[in-house]
Parts: C-alpha cells; structure tokens; sequence
C-alpha cells in the first residue's frame, strides 16, 4: 500500500477517535472543549481545502481535507446533533461556519500586512481563492443543516430504517450533497468541473464507507451502554430555538401515551401469552427468577393431577413434587442456574447452541413409571436481562419402549447372525459393515471389532486383498464387471448366488467358496442393507472334480477301447501293404510300390489324428481353471471334430451290440465364436454321449449347427427314452441322473456350466418315449484373418543336429531323414549320453524324446540351457518329441528349460523340416545376411 495513504488512514481514525472521545466526555466536562476541537480542526480543513493537499492512488485523489478533517466535522456535529439537541447543534453550526470565514481572512491579512511593511510574503500561508472559500463556508453550512434534515428523514416510522442503515445513508447523503454544492460552487465552468465531480462523489463514497463504523459504533455505544437515548426530532428543528420547547412537550405527551399503551399491550400481551400456553398441546409451566411458578397450562394438569390454580406463584421448587416426589431442581431451574450435580439425575441432558436445554428423565411415580422429553429455555426482558425460565415435557414412554424393542430385535439378529454355521456379513444402505459374525472371524482371520463399523468396500480386503465391490454390493447396485469376475453367478428371485475360485485365501492356498446375497428391506419396501453368507466348498469341489475325472477317464476309457479296434483295422491295412510290397519285391515288381506306401502313410496320418483327438480330451482339466486360452473357431468343424472322436461309441460299440445308430449332420460353415476349444468339446462329446445313452436300441443322433448374426445355435437331437417334464428342474444339477447305471450325473451339470461361462444359454426340449433336443446357443463372433503364409523362404541348410531318443529305430529315421536334408546330425540314446556330448560338438539343434527312462525332455532341456548359461554361449536351439498330447500350453515350462518348440509323434519330416527352417530363421540376426544359407 502507498505509504502516503496509509499516513492519512492514520490520521484519519487519529482525528475521528479524537472527536468522539471529547465528545463522550461532555458529561464531565462540558462541550467547551468540543467546539474548541470542532474549530480547530476546521481551521485546519480551511488551510488544506485552500492549499490543494491532496493523495493520489488507484487512480482516485483523495483531497486530505475532505477526506480527514471534513469528515471529522460531520461526525462530531452529528452526534451532536443526536444526543444533544438542536441547541448544541447550532453552536456547533456557528463554529464551524465562523472559523471557515475566519481563517482566509487571517490569511489575507498577513499577507497584506507583510505587503505594506515591504517584506517577502508569506509563502507558506496560501492566499484563497474568494470562489473556493465562499463555496466551502455556504457548501460546509448546508451540509451541516442538510445532516439533521436526513437524520430524521430516515427516521420516519414508515421507512423504520435500522441504526446502521439509517447513519449510512444519512453520511453519504452529506457526503454527495457536499460534492454537488462545493464542487458546483467553486468549480463550475472550468474545464475540469465534471472530472473533480467524478472523482470526488467515488472518493466520498469511499470515505463514507470507511468512517460509518466509527459513527455506529459510538451511536450504540453511546445509546445502550451509558444510557444516552436517541431523540427523533421535527425536521429543521436546529433552526427554530422555539420548535425545540415544542418538541420536547410534545415528546413527553408521546412519552406518557406511550407508556400507556406499552402497559395496555403488556397486559394484552400477558393475556394473549397465557392462553397460547394454556393451548400449547405438551405440559408447560413457565417459573419467574425467584423460581416461583408464573404459569401451569391444562396440559401440564392432565399429566400431574394438579391445577394450576394450586401451583401458580407456587415457590421453593414445590413445582418438581408432582414429577419427583421431592423438591429439587428441574430442567428450567438449570436454564437459569446450572448445577452439575443435578445433570447425573437425568437419563440424558444436552445444551444447544441457541441456548435451549435438552433432557431425557424418568419418573417411576408419575402414572405407574413414565419417560418424559423436557426442553426449557431462559426468558430475557426487553434490555436482555433473564426474567425467568420456560419448560415444556413430551411423555416419550412409547419411544423408550419402542426403542428398548429395537435394541431387543437387534441383539437377537445379532444372536442369529452369530450362531448362523455360515461366515455371513451385513451392510447398512451406505455400504457400513454392521455385522460381522464368529464364523466369519474364523474363515477370515479378522476379528469382528477390527470391522464393525468400516465401509469404503473394506471387508472386500480379506478376501481380495484389495477394496472392490463383492456379493453384497450387487444386490443393491448392479455392477456387470464385478458379476463377470465370480466362477458362476445366477439371481434367484432377489438373491444373487455364486461360487467364488479364490488361488490365494489369506495365504492358506486355493479355496472354493459358495456365496449367497440377498438385499434386507423396510416396512415399506425399501432397500436398508444387505446380507451375505458364505461357505467354504473347497471339500467338495474337489471331491467333484475327483468324480469329474474320473467320468472323463471312464469315457476315455470307453473311447479308447473303440480306438483299439479301430487301431486293430489301422494295423491290418498297414500290414497288409508291408506283405503286399515285400512279395512283390521279391518278384521284381516295383509299379505298385509308391501307391502301397501312399496308403500306409494315410492310414498313419488317420490314426494319429484318432490319437490326438483322444489325447486333447483326456486332457480337459479343471474347468475353473483357465488352462485352455480363448480362441476363435468354426463351432461346426469342432462338432465335427466330436462325431469323429466319438466314433467308437455310436459306430463302433453299437455295432459290436448288435444295434444301429444313425448319425446325420447339418453343420452350417462360418459358426464362428470366441471360446476355450477344449471346453467346448467337453461339451460336445457329453450331449453326444447322452444321446446315445438314450438309445440302448439304437436310433437317430441328430447334429444341427446354425448362426445369425448375433447367436451360434448347437442343437443335439435323440430319438431315444427322453425325459418327463417333472424332472427338468434338477436336469442340470450335479449328481442328479436319470440313469444311474451309466453314469453320476455330473455331464449335463458341467454342460451347464460350460455354457454359463461363455455367456450362454442351454436348453431342453423333451417328452417321456418321444425323444429329446438339447439347444445350446453361444454369441457368435466374427472369423479371425489366418496369417499369410511367407512364401519364397531361404532353407536353414547345413545345421548340426543332435538327436535324443531311447528307441534304436526312430533315431535311424530321424538321422536319415534330417540328413538327406543337408544337416550333419549325431544320436544320443538317453540323455546322460546326451550331456557328454556337448562339451565335444558344436551344435545348432537339439531334438529330444520326452519319455525316457533317466531322464525326461524337459530335463535334458534344462541341463542343456544350464551348461552353455554357464560357458556365456548361446544355447542350441531345442525341440521336444511327445507321443502325449500337444503341450503348447506349457509355455512357462517351456520358457524356464529352453524348449523352442514341440512336437507330436507320430513324425511327420516334412512338417519336421518346417519346423525347424522356422526356428532357424527365428534365431538368425537380421542384420546378418551371411546365415540366410
């Protein structure tokens, strides 16, 4: 802030504190001293105003006359002028004016003087400008008298402005009254007339609003504490000596009327008082200071039994007998006087900020044991000093007793929720834990203590390790990417049930559990909470899977009792083509040689297919476990892929029994969708077997496959037994059968299931002898572009191979084929061999056996890795044989050992060969054109 103007704040509140302190002592010494402070500081506004003396900031220019010393006058007359009377108030007036004229006469005789006696002038006293001076004495006067004419004009009753407001406006009416009369006076028809305007009413407004809380203050203090009265009186009253007798009679008539009237409103008002409290509906009794009972209503009657005609101006606390039965304090008599020792009487005591007491108290003696709600507060007179005290009661008995049968209610859910078996946990509607029970505690590990009361999803953590949404969440508020992290999770009616996988519970391992929700309503049918209940399954999902397995190994078993005999047939066409050819070769006859080997490699290439399929199935894992990636598929080549795998049963076996099934297929092209294969397969081959457990005579097996553009129908249909409508609703349970010769009824639930993981839906149509159709509908997606297949490819020639097997004959194989192949290759039968001849030959690939005695593949790999890791050379690349299924899957496995590929027995070279031209070219830098070849 410019330090100029912070001089003249100073001086400002300096000059203003001035004057009203003189003036608060005018009682002990008279107002002499005013008025000789009220001319000097007009003598000194004379000078400056003459002299120019201004500060310039914000862009505002504050002339230090009127912004100090002028302002100073117009508080000093106008308290004055309220406290004192319009006589003081003209003597005031009279200063004022006289010293304005005074002052530049003085100044005009100096420099006269000074003049006739031929000395210099006198350069610090200005001369003044005739126009200015006598437009700051008349402006200065009838700002004076215009004070008095707005005081009372905003005094009026009918405006009724508060004492704030009404100084305010009074000061700045003053303010810009002066502006327009001075300025007008002095300035007008020079060129910066309407400028000095301008900028003087900003600046008066301005300083309006800094000295106005000066003079409110003053006024209230003035007016309340020291017992000055502010007078309204008749406007222009200060220029008629004789309006001021006038006035006065005329204020002591109104003085004496209205007296009268206060009394004749009081008694109104006393009449009007006791017949509100006398109406009011709860007991109300109303105690004047001395505790002596002013009023007693006929509610208050009703519930003691005693009038009010026997306890008014009743004292010495006899008004606390009809509820205590003793005298002592109540609730008003602490209003007005309070005593601590008398709050422990109470159930509960509470004092708001507003002043008012609440209480709670019990009375075993007032009608057989009530409770009562008292609320009292202090009365206070019109100068705000405390007159007495009121109190009114409620009879509360139904609340008390209704909330003693809510704690009731609550404490026995408590004991429920408690002694429920299952770990259960409630929520309030804000998502606060309000029960936590022993069973939880158990599961968990967290004490019930440690989470009453939390919210913020914060019982989510012990099962999660994190805050998430969980089953109590989705009953009241839906939340799709919550649902779809649940194994399972279905709505019956408004419960919500689901079973959650969990890898890691609380550190202890993998754990199952079954999870129930339900919302909790109101009376009147709104949600307040929800509640959980949650079981530990692990036991028996495993004993599920156990049973799951071992149907699937049963049906592998059963599948592969059928491959046998179709091995059986393989064997037959493959030997019959080894004798053909070996008797033709000794006969010299060559022509039908290649066609002979043709058809043994067909026949061969069948019969891997056949194992493979067999392999893939017996493989299928546990389904809550996400072994088997998503991939895109034709769902019609995969039910394809069914029939043949499942050929044993309706071709084979029926055959072998003597019956015939027929099989048709309408399998429509592009049924695209985005699943886990082997799931689906499960799924294939269970409906397939289950129709064909409906038909122990033989029959029809239909397969339908059919897409739109949003939806992938399978549809297997039988001709068999079928099923009776009251056995639909458990058709799809686990362990429930309609035939429990053939199996535990564990395929139809896992179908369920499959389906429901995939965004599913299954259902049946059937009647008992008319045979049944299993739908299955899954989203279709759209097909997947196949990877172009790289053409004009350099061979990977010229590679040292080793090559890993226990079996003399496909060592002999592998080293002829790779070696027609342009690689120099060596043999190891086992893996111990293997090892030493690493530290002997440079090698580019390594192809290995995975089942053999001593060590395994993936043994060998690792050692493999390990021994070049620790020579700081690149290992060779490395390749596993398996006559298993394909174990793509392992990559992890494969990543730790150093496995590049695997491959399934039997071997095909030429897929062989690719193989590893792919690898090789995987390996070779490409900024290394010399290892193209």
């Amino acid at each position: 802030m410019d330090n100029n103007l912070v001089i003249l704040v100073v001086e400002a509140v300096s000059v203003y504190l001035l004057v009203l302190w003189v003036h608060s002592l005018r009682h002990q010494v008279g107002l002499a001293p005013f008025y000789a402070l009220l001319g000097g500081i007009t003598a000194v506004m004379s000078w400056v105003t003459d002299a120019g003396v201004h500060i310039e900031t914000g862009g505002i220019t504050f002339m230090v006359g009127s912004t100090v010393f002028y302002t100073a006058i117009l508080l000093g007359v106008f308290v004055v002028y309220v406290f004192d009377g319009p006589s003081s108030t003209r003597i005031a007036i009279i200063t004022v004016a006289g010293v304005s004229i005074m002052v530049p006469m003085i100044a005009v005789a100096l420099h006269a003087q000074m003049k006739i006696f031929g000395h210099a002038p006198v350069g610090y006293v200005l001369l003044p400008s005739l126009r200015v001076n006598t437009a700051s004495v008349l402006a200065t006067v009838a700002d004076l008298v215009f004070l008095a004419m707005t005081w009372e004009f905003f005094g009026k009753t009918k405006l009724s402005k508060r004492i704030g407001l009404r100084a305010f406006l009074t000061l700045i009416g003053v303010m810009w009254m002066d502006v327009l009369l001075f300025a007008t006076g002095a300035f007008a028809g020079t060129p910066n007339y309407l400028s000095i305007v301008k900028g003087t009413l900003l600046s008066r407004f301005v300083i309006s609003l800094f000295a106005w809380p000066f003079l409110y203050l003053y006024l209230n203090q003035q007016n309340r504490k020291n017992g000055n009265v502010m007078i309204d009186r008749p406007v222009l009253a200060i220029l008629k000596e004789v309006s001021e007798v006038r006035v006065e009679l005329g204020l002591a008539k109104k003085e004496i009327e209205r007296r009268k009237n206060v009394e004749s409103q009081l008694k109104r008002s006393y009449h009007r008082l006791n017949q509100i409290i006398d109406f009011l509906p709860d007991p109300t009794l109303v105690i004047d200071q001395n505790s002596h009972v002013a009023a007693w209503n006929k509610a208050m009657e009703n519930l003691t039994g005693v009038t009010a005609k026997e306890m008014i101006g009743k004292g010495n606390h006899e008004y606390s007998l009809p509820f205590y039965g003793e005298k002592r304090l109540i609730l008003a008599d602490l209003a007005l006087n309070w005593d601590d020792k008398y709050v422990e009487k109470y159930v509960s005591v509470k004092k708001l900020n507003d002043g008012v007491f609440l209480a709670v108290s019990h009375h075993p003696k007032l009608k057989g044991g009530i409770y009562l709600s008292g609320t009292a507060r202090v009365l206070y007179d019109g100068e705000g000093r405390p007159e007495g005290a009121i109190e009114s009661v409620r009879d509360i008995t139904h609340v008390k007793m209704a909330e003693k049968a809510l704690r009731d209610s609550q404490r026995r859910f408590a004991q429920i929720i408690e002694f429920l078996p299952d770990a259960t946990m409630v929520i309030d509607a804000k998502g606060t834990l309000i029960a936590w029970n022993q069973a939880m505690e158990q599961l968990t590990g967290v004490n019930s203590s440690d989470m009453l009361g939390k919210g913020d999803y914060e019982y989510a953590i012990p099962f999660y390790g994190k805050r998430r949404p969980v089953m109590l969440d989705l009953v009241m508020l839906e939340n799709q990417e919550v649902a779809s992290e649940y194994v399972y999770l279905r709505k019956e009616g408004n419960r919500l049930v689901s079973e959650t996988y969990l890898p890691n519970f609380c550190g202890r391992g993998p754990i199952w559990l079954w999870n129930v929700a339900a919302p909790l309503y109101d009376e009147e049918g709104r949600i307040v909470g929800a509640i959980e209940a949650i079981r530990d399954i692990t036991d028996r999902k495993q004993a599920e899977q156990a049973l799951l397995q071992s149907e699937r190994y049963k049906a592998v078993v059963d599948l592969a009792s059928g491959v046998a005999h179709n091995f059986n047939n393989v064997l037959q066409i493959i030997l019959g083509n080894v004798d053909l050819a070996l008797l033709r070769l000794k006969t010299g006859d060559t022509k039908h040689l290649e066609s002979g080997l043709r058809s043994i490699q067909e026949i061969c290439d069948q019969g891997a297919e056949t194992v493979k399929r067999l392999n893939r199935f017996a493989r299928f894992g546990n389904l809550s476990k996400d072994e088997f990636p998503d991939e895109v598929f034709d769902l019609s080549e995969a039910m394809r892929e069914a029939v043949e795998l499942t050929r044993p049963w309706w071709w084979s076996d029926a055959n072998r029994r003597g019956v015939e099934v027929k099989m048709t297929l309408n399998l429509q092209k592009g049924s695209f969708v985005n699943a886990k294969k082997g799931q689906i397969m499960e799924l294939s081959v269970n409906l397939i077997k289950n129709a064909i457990e409906a038909m122990p005579n033989g029959g029809q097996l239909g397969i339908l496959t059919e897409a739109d553009e949003k939806w992938v129908t399978i549809s297997v249909s039988d001709t068999g037994v079928g099923i009776s409508q009251d056995k639909f609703g458990n058709l799809f349970n686990p362990f429930y059968t309609t035939n429990p010769e053939l199996g535990r009824g564990l395929g139809l639930s896992t179908c369920a299931k499959i389906v429901d993981d995939h965004g599913g839906e299954i259902k049946v149509k059937s009647n008992e002898g008319d045979g049944t159709v299993f739908t299955v509908i899954l989203p279709r997606t759209a097909p997947v572009n196949p990877a172009k297949k790289i053409s004009n490819i350099t061979p990977v020639n010229n590679m040292s191979v080793l090559i890993i097997d226990d079996m003399p004959q496909i060592l002999e194989l592998m080293e002829q084929g790779l070696s027609n192949l342009n690689h120099t290759v060596i043999t190891a039968k086992s893996g111990d061999e293997a090892i030493q001849l690493l530290a002997h030959h440079s090698l580019d690939l390594v192809i290995c056996d995975l089942g053999m005695p001593g060590m395994n593949g993936w043994q060998v790999a690792r050692a493999v890795k390990n021994h070049f890791t620790n020579l700081g050379q690149k290992k060779p690349l490395f390749i596993i044989l398996t006559g298993w299924a394909s174990q793509d899957f392992e990559t992890d496995l494969m990543e730790e050992c150093g496995v590049d590929a695997i491959v399934s027995k039997p071997i095909n070279l030429e897929h062989l060969a690719e193989t590893i031209q792919r690898l090789g070219r995987a390996s070779v830098p490409h900024d290394d054109p010399s290892k193209d070849n």
